[in-house]
């Protein structure tokens, strides 16, 4: 009996156990994942320094709203704008 067989062979023996070992190291790896996305999404992907430079203009009323087209020629008058 080589030691490939016996792991496997005795890995198998309680399929419960082993569906339960599979199942918790997969949402182990599932917290992992997502806790590392939280991680990069707050610590490590900062804002790039050429977005501080941009201005985001809405409607005051609701994001749903555009705003009216006479707004693009004011917003364009302002000096450095470029859009």
């Amino acid at each position: 009996m080589t030691l490939s067989s016996f792991i496997v062979r005795n890995a198998f023996r309680n399929k419960r156990r082993s569906l339960l070992t599979m199942v918790s190291i997969s949402f182990s790896l599932l917290l992992l994942t997502l806790m590392i996305c939280i991680w990069r999404s707050f610590y490590v992907d900062q804002v790039a320094p050429e977005a501080a430079r941009r201005a985001i203009i809405r409607d005051r009323v609701s994001l749903a709203f555009f705003l009216p087209a006479y707004y693009r020629d004011k917003i364009r008058s302002v000096p450095g704008v470029t859009a």
